[in-house]
């Protein structure tokens, strides 16, 4: 069925052509940035094995809990992932595949505190793909072998890399503190690569290329590979794509919203 209502307070509306600046109202009582959001996952349900799409487009793309035994709804929102499971569409990704191949870019964004840094494979947070070698799009912890784990690593499928998305790209080591916090991984028509670490940019890769080699089959998962394999354990608080690339500056406010994305609590009566 239909995801619950979800209500929002918000001081001011973001807009793209006229942002407000910090000191004209307090970031973290903004909304999020909204233009050419295609999905957004909240992980706010509290229970059950939905975790349902807050993203504006449709068709929506809820995701199923394969095994509900293996994670733990958060009272305040959230959802941990505690042993290997998989949380996937029932079918393609067809808003994110679609939207993508027809603007050239992606953004995907993360709010994530893993239950440690020493994961690798690399470890699937949020991904599009169809196994642990074929995939459009992939946000990940860690890398492999003797490679740093302590890293977030981004593997993009484009005309100029593997079906695989290598040579991906990867934030410094070190980026990742092993506390709850926000990654966001960028590609545009230029062919640029970046991965923002806590609303600053940590990495900047020229991979080239562009989405034309897509495959529009591949699903949306959280938390593991399509076949269940390449586990990533923590907690994980929000989660959201776009259809195009958000700028240094849209990072920084959606960072501001907070892993809550910016839901304010109750007004006083």
């Amino acid at each position: 069925g239909p995801a619950p209502a979800f209500e929002v307070e918000v001081d001011y509306f973001f807009n793209v052509a006229d942002p407000i600046d910090p000191e004209d109202g307090d970031i973290r009582n903004g909304v999020r940035v909204t233009d050419e959001l295609q999905t957004l996952y909240y992980f706010n349900a509290g229970s059950g094995d939905v975790v349902f799409d807050y993203g504006p487009t449709f068709p929506k793309l809820d995701l199923a809990i394969a095994d509900t035994t293996t994670v733990a709804w958060l009272p305040d929102g959230g959802l941990d992932l505690q042993s290997a499971t998989l949380i996937s569409s029932p079918g393609p990704a067809e808003k994110i595949n679609d939207s993508s191949m027809a603007s050239g870019e992606i953004t995907m964004e993360a709010w994530v505190d893993p239950v440690t840094t020493i994961q690798s494979g690399p470890a699937r947070i949020f991904t599009v793909s169809a196994d642990p070698s074929n995939r459009n799009a992939t946000l990940a912890h860690g890398q492999w072998g003797s490679l740093p784990s302590d890293v977030f690593d981004a593997r993009l499928r484009t005309t100029a890399t593997s079906d695989n998305g290598q040579p991906e790209t990867v934030s410094p080591a070190g980026s990742m503190t092993g506390e709850l916090q926000h990654v966001v991984f960028t590609f545009d028509t230029a062919g640029e690569a970046k991965i923002y670490v806590d609303g600053a940019l940590t990495v900047t890769e020229p991979i080239g290329g562009t989405l034309d080699n897509w495959d529009d089959s591949y699903g949306l998962a959280i938390g593991a590979e399509m076949d269940g394999t390449r586990f990533w354990l923590g907690e994980i608080h929000l989660a959201a794509t776009y259809s195009r690339v958000l700028s240094a500056r849209e990072v920084e406010i959606n960072f501001g919203a907070g892993p809550d994305g910016g839901v304010l609590p109750d007004s006083p009566p």
